[in-house]
């Protein structure tokens, strides 16, 4: 990790506030209706379907390793984990897919900015204490690897470079709250969202 210092300058033209819904499926939905990064549950879920699938050819050999430890053959242990439970080969792999994953990210932030041009960004402040309990392992892998804080890092940094105020807000009911008139709605689906008053976004 290095500090770079960075001029900041003022990329919007006058008081915009928008606020950022920040999902799995797409990256970003902003106030304005915009969409930006629908394509990040694809990267993700490809690459954990990646690691399930080395994970089930491991296991047998990660089972005779422990069977051959447990019967005193630490040799023959030894020579299985260094022949078939490398891991040089998964570390590049992961490196490569968290490159993409951060480039496209990074992308799509740019394209927010440049398109929306806020001059203070409302932020989801998502604390998910409970998906430990709730989620199966395989989502909670996939959520993990997007919710480890890069989305929020990346737009911060963006936010202090361009000039742009930023908040967290408490995201209770505000999937269930139309933006047009304030009234509690309906959500059909997670992408549709229904109020009896203004019909459906």
């Amino acid at each position: 990790t290095h500090m770079v210092e960075s001029k900041q300058h003022q990329i919007w033209e006058k008081e915009n506030e928008v606020g950022v819904d920040k999902g799995y499926k797409t990256m970003l939905v902003s106030s304005s209706g915009k969409h930006y990064g629908e394509n990040l549950n694809t990267l993700l879920s490809k690459e954990t379907e990646r690691l399930n699938s080395v994970n089930q050819k491991r296991n047998p050999y990660y089972a005779m390793v422990r069977i051959l430890e447990e019967k005193g053959e630490k040799i023959k242990a030894e020579r299985i984990r260094t022949n078939n439970l490398g891991k040089q080969k998964c570390k590049k792999y992961k490196q490569k897919h968290d490159s993409t994953v951060k480039s496209m990210i990074n992308c799509e932030l740019n394209q927010f900015i440049k398109n929306e041009k806020p001059s203070k960004i409302g932020i989801e402040n998502l604390v998910f204490v409970s998906w430990d309990e709730k989620l199966l392992k395989h989502v909670k892998r996939k959520l993990a690897r997007w919710i480890k804080g890069f989305i929020d890092e990346r737009l911060a940094f963006k936010c202090d470079i361009n000039g742009i105020a930023y908040e967290y807000v408490n995201p209770a009911y505000t999937s269930q709250e139309c933006h047009n008139c304030g009234c509690l709605g309906k959500r059909k689906t997670q992408e549709k969202f229904v109020c009896k008053h203004c019909g459906t976004f």
